[in-house]
């Protein structure tokens, strides 16, 4: 769990200067009093290092910035308080506190952005992805993440499709055989705005090395976008994939060979978030695991591999005012 700390402004519309309401027949929401605070709790996100989450408050169509915040390396509440500092990877001197603007009679909905930090403060509502959202039901309103993850479910083929392939075991690719090729084996959820899926291939349960990214795709019905398995001469040689995948000849720094046989190797796909033009300063891989499965020893080519739900995908919390 993690805390942080966003401050709300005084409610004007609507009173008069004793407070009370200019239609006594019509009940008023109870306003938000200048200095009151707003504690948000989160499970399953990360701290982040070049970006920060944003507290919104919804009132009918009109969304506003209730402040700025970001999770410390213990879990604890921390302000975002400024620029990065390149040489000590702290954050410097932006605001003295979050952001404070005007309060609102009757909150409907609270939602949780990820931004980047040179994001427009004066926007009218979030610019990068929604990672938390929900109604209000003040003094405490339940978030959850938007896209619903236990919908996903589905499996890979191992396997090389390139031709000339050395290794017929090189590939993994998010199909099943069929007469023609590849169909999708994939069932995904619809991705709100901001977001994308992402395969990484690393060494199962063992911690050594850094995963390899496979690449990543927004369908289950479409090839990888042009990431990282661009540089894969799979990826040159199949423009016209009809599955997300990727044969494995290249993707490691080295240039060495991946055994998938031994069995010490698990497929994994997560979400996530893209910012615009700041696609390089959110942590990588983004903590958020949907699906997974290892290879098992002695797998053939053309084996599929079903993929199951990893508990707990799903990041969660409370606002409380």
């Amino acid at each position: 769990m993690a805390a942080a700390l966003a401050m709300l402004s005084s409610l004007a519309a609507g009173c008069g200067d004793d407070g009370a309401s200019e239609q006594e027949s019509e009940p008023v929401a109870p306003a938000l009093q200048p200095g009151q605070v707003a504690t948000i709790i989160t499970d399953g996100l990360p701290r982040l290092e070049n970006a920060a989450y944003e507290l919104w408050a919804t009132t009918g169509d009109e969304q506003v910035l209730m402040g700025r915040f970001n999770l410390d390396e213990d879990g604890g509440p921390i302000e975002l308080t400024g620029q990065l500092n390149e040489q000590t990877g702290e954050l410097e001197d932006v605001m003295a506190s979050p952001t404070v603007l005007e309060a609102i009679a009757a909150v409907d909905a609270f939602a949780i952005s990820l931004e980047a930090l040179d994001a427009d403060e004066d926007a009218a509502g979030p610019r990068g992805p929604v990672v938390l959202s929900g109604d209000a039901t003040l003094p405490t309103s339940a978030v959850s993440f938007p896209i619903n993850l236990f919908a996903a479910a589905g499996g890979f083929t191992v396997g090389a499709q390139g031709p000339g392939e050395e290794d017929e075991l090189a590939g993994i690719w998010f199909g099943s055989q069929t007469g023609d090729g590849l169909s999708p084996s994939l069932v995904l959820p619809e991705l709100g705005d901001g977001w994308r899926w992402a395969a990484w291939l690393e060494q199962a349960g063992s911690g050594d090395g850094e995963p390899i990214r496979l690449g990543s795709f927004v369908a289950a019905d479409g090839p990888f976008q042009q990431d990282a398995a661009a540089s894969s001469p799979a990826a040159a040689r199949l423009p016209a994939a009809q599955v997300p995948g990727v044969d494995l000849a290249g993707l490691q720094d080295d240039d060495s060979a991946i055994d998938l046989s031994r069995g010490s190797w698990e497929v994994w796909i997560g979400l996530e978030p893209v910012l615009d033009g700041s696609p390089e300063v959110l942590p990588r891989p983004f903590p958020l695991r949907v699906l997974s499965a290892p290879i098992p020893a002695g797998v053939e080519a053309g084996d599929l591999v079903i993929l199951e739900q990893v508990p707990g995908a799903e990041p969660g919390g409370e606002v409380q005012l």
